[in-house]
């Protein structure tokens, strides 16, 4: 079980890296002008310009709905590593409460990545950014399965 645990922290590790990185970058997208992210355009001969608030609310919605399965997947991590210590919030475990949220993260980043897509995707090609956005999901997915795995069997090994 020690391994599966192990498992689990570095999967979410590894996914909460991903969905960090992806909304920090600006590589979501590009063309033959340049390459923009949700914060920042830059303009190949121009330079770079932040975008700030006076954007369309797509790009609102890209950026919260982002921003929540990023702190949902800071709160996985934290949770799983919470498990070595504190398996159960009262009678309650811990790891089904992290496999929920992990699954929860995955459904906040693929709505935005599929705003992005819808409202974007007929600009120029996306961006490494983009594909890392794509990815954090699968990742959150397999972590939340791997936990809920951990869970099950932490269950079959009290009885």
């Amino acid at each position: 079980m020690n391994i599966l645990r192990l498992s689990v922290v570095i999967c979410s590790f590894i996914s909460l890296l991903l969905v960090v990185l992806a909304l920090a970058t600006d590589y979501w997208a590009s063309d033959y002008t340049g390459h923009y992210g949700l914060w920042k355009l830059c303009i190949t001969d121009e330079g770079c310009a932040y975008l700030g608030m006076s954007v369309k609310g797509e790009l609102h919605a890209i950026r919260a709905f982002i921003l929540i399965g990023m702190t949902l997947g800071a709160f996985c991590f934290f949770g799983v590593c919470a498990t070595y210590f504190y398996p159960h919030i009262g009678s309650f475990p811990l790891t089904k409460v992290v496999a929920i949220t992990n699954l929860c993260a995955a459904f906040c980043v693929m709505i935005a990545m599929a705003i992005f897509k819808g409202t974007y995707g007929g600009y120029g090609y996306f961006g490494w950014s983009f594909y890392l956005g794509w990815t954090s999901m699968v990742m959150f997915i397999i972590t939340g399965v791997r936990t809920y795995r951990l869970q099950v069997s932490s269950e079959w090994e009290s009885i």
